[in-house]
């Protein structure tokens, strides 16, 4: 059954989604501006070669933050113009939000969203997988993933 979360867990509940991953992490976003909490999950989970997505559209990259991103391995990263939804999710758990990935907000923004369990809720999971899945697909892409890359001769 779905949940019902503030913003102070839906932030909690983003951390836990990367953490706790061992298949994927999908995190869409269109504002982005990851804080040190949360950076330090995605490296954890990039050491661990967990495949990463990333999808943004709202403004350009900060170059600090850029850097940073382009420097994890296993996460591919996409543009899509006019995005605005914001959703994170791993293999077994979906987070739909108002909250961009954005310290700002999740700080001082008043935001909620709904937590689906793919195991309480196998179905409404699907479509939010499939509705990410097709914001993925309908991107651009601006960094593969190490494992993309073709390997030396």
């Amino acid at each position: 059954m779905a949940e019902f979360l503030t913003v102070k867990a839906c932030t909690a509940q983003i951390e836990a989604i990367v953490k706790q991953a061992e298949e994927f992490v999908w995190l869409v976003s269109p504002y982005i501006d990851i804080d040190s909490g949360l950076k330090e999950r995605l490296e954890d989970q990039d050491r661990a070669g967990i495949d990463m997505r990333l999808v943004y559209g709202k403004v350009k990259l900060r170059k600090e933050e850029s850097e940073w991103l382009y420097s994890l391995k296993s996460l591919r990263i996409y543009y899509r113009k006019n995005l605005h939804a914001k959703c994170y999710m791993n293999e077994d758990w979906a987070l739909i939000t108002s909250l961009n990935l954005y310290e700002y907000s999740q700080v001082n923004n008043d935001e909620f969203g709904i937590l689906i369990s793919r195991k309480d809720d196998e179905d409404l999971y699907q479509s939010v997988l499939d509705g990410a899945d097709y914001i993925f697909r309908h991107a651009d892409i601006k960094k593969k993933a190490a494992r993309d890359l073709p390997r030396p001769p």
